[in-house]
């Protein structure tokens, strides 16, 4: 990777030119809808309302299609491994040709699954794994550079009662002997944008950046596998 020199107010990004390896994969979200596509958006949401009093069922399953939710089995003794399992042997409403075990451990390197306990009725499952390859990403408009070995952590919450799943929240964690030093002389800005996002949780939200955000490393999981 090559670093271009870059001066910019603090906050600003800077830009650097990135060669790309065939190990490497590009994790880009999607880009904002404009407001007129939005209207339309709203529009044709009413117009599936109308037609959720036909079918309520289908309207529901379709609703969640554009979400980063999904289903499990029927969790019969609830107990740490039986949570874990379901989770596993779920997937989510976008992604139904492979469940979410197969996916996420066919990705990642050690991958280790972990029940994190009981918050208010919903069980808390952590995933966490290494990276096989360089991966870049955008934390909204600036490039970042995750590395071979870097980890990713993500969480999901299950309902028992509905048997449902929904992502919770996304960290990223550099590897000791990753973490770029800005006084050597292979560190680059993307990488430092990493640091940046070193241990930070990022929460699956409502108002769309942090769903993008993770919503661009599921996609890349499922897509890939």
């Amino acid at each position: 990777m090559t670093q271009n020199a870059g001066n910019g107010n603090k906050g600003a990004c800077q830009y650097e030119e990135i060669d790309m390896k065939d190990e490497e994969a590009i994790i880009r979200p999607k880009r904002r809808r404009s407001l007129l596509f939005r209207d339309i958006g709203l529009l044709v949401g009413l117009v599936l309302v109308f037609v959720a009093l036909a079918t309520p069922e289908q309207f529901v399953r379709g609703w969640f299609n554009s979400l980063e939710q999904g289903i499990v089995p029927v969790i019969g003794q609830l107990n740490p491994d039986s949570v874990i399992a379901s989770v596993k042997r779920g997937h989510f409403y976008r992604f139904e040709h492979t469940t979410i075990g197969n996916a996420f451990d066919a990705y990642f390197e050690n991958p280790k699954w972990e029940y994190k306990g009981d918050e208010n009725g919903m069980q808390l499952v952590e995933f966490m794994g290494q990276l096989k390859r360089n991966i870049i990403g955008y934390n909204g408009i600036c490039p970042f550079v995750l590395e071979k070995g870097d980890r990713l952590r993500f969480q999901f919450k299950v309902e028992p009662k509905n048997n449902t799943l929904k992502l919770y929240s996304m960290m990223i964690q550099l590897a000791p002997n990753n973490m770029p030093d800005e006084t050597q002389p292979e560190f680059t800005i993307a990488r430092g944008y990493a640091k940046d996002l070193h241990g930070m949780e990022i929460k699956y939200d409502s108002n769309g950046t942090g769903m993008q955000f993770i919503n661009s490393f599921v996609e890349e999981i499922f897509q890939t596998h």
